[in-house]
């Protein structure tokens, strides 16, 4: 609550690595929240004060993993994939180790649907049957695909868990666990043409890339990804240097964090 699901995946693997350990739990689950109609028919949730009540908790109880209708989020995406019970590790091409994370199913349970994908298409794919890898050991498979010899992207394989039956809580071929693996495949060196008959120069530092040519200047600073200067026949085309802002919305653990000596606002009073 407060600090979102980003830091899941920290917890669960010292929880992996320490017997003991627990935490990680989801506080919490659901947006506690109503509808409520504006004046032109359109429904929107709403938290404390929306009614104007006093006093109220504000936004307390709209901070879950999913929305008020249950509707899914990015956050409970993250939360199944930190929680799956599956890891797959690439040991030497096409050979694939298993891990079974549950305490009491065998990976036989399940089918692996696998696909080779190259530059964002999809070469080959194809479906196993997983033997029987017990809780808490390891088995390897092995994952009939060719290799491609140079890409330009990027070449992966993408490996898909699904059930074998249907369950009390799933149907037959619901994802359990996805897991995607880089390849090791050349990458192909683009073909930049220079016109060698014209000075152009590229120079680096540690903060700053400095590119030159006859009738520009420019200087991009890489801590702040954005130029400082951009000169053109020694004239500056830049009033001021630009910078890169990125903004989230406060949480409630941001409630004494000052900007230029102002409180943050934690809490809106409606959320549409």
């Amino acid at each position: 609550m407060g600090n979102g699901p980003g830091d899941l995946r920290d917890y669960w693997e010292i929880i992996y690595k320490y017997p003991r350990f627990m935490g990680g739990c989801v506080w919490e689950w659901c947006d506690h929240s109503v509808y409520k109609t504006d004046e032109k028919g359109n429904k929107y949730f709403t938290y404390g004060g929306d009614f104007g009540e006093y006093p109220h908790d504000g936004n307390f109880c709209v901070d879950g993993l999913v929305m008020p209708d249950r509707t899914l989020t990015t956050s409970i995406l993250e939360l199944k994939a930190v929680y799956q019970n599956i890891k797959a590790r690439l040991k030497e091409n096409n050979i694939i180790e298993l891990e079974n994370l549950y305490d009491f199913t065998s990976l036989k349970e399940f089918t692996l649907v696998w696909q080779l994908e190259v530059d964002g298409k999809a070469l080959e794919k194809g479906e196993i049957k997983i033997p029987d890898i017990k809780p808490h050991t390891t088995g390897r498979i092995i994952i009939d695909y060719t290799l491609p010899s140079v890409c330009k992207y990027g070449a992966y394989l993408n490996l898909s868990f699904v059930t074998n039956k249907d369950e009390k809580w799933s149907h037959k071929g619901f994802e359990v666990a996805f897991v995607q693996l880089e390849l090791d495949v050349k990458k192909e060196v683009p073909n930049i043409i220079i016109n060698k008959t014209l000075p152009f120069g590229i120079n680096e530092d540690y903060e700053r890339l400095y590119i030159n040519g006859i009738t520009f200047d420019y200087i991009f600073n890489k801590f702040y990804g954005g130029f400082e200067s951009i000169k053109i026949d020694d004239v500056e085309l830049l009033a001021s240097i630009p910078s890169l802002g990125v903004y989230r919305a406060p949480t409630d653990n941001d409630r004494n964090i000052k900007i230029n000596g102002i409180h943050i606002r934690v809490y809106s009073n409606t959320m549409k």
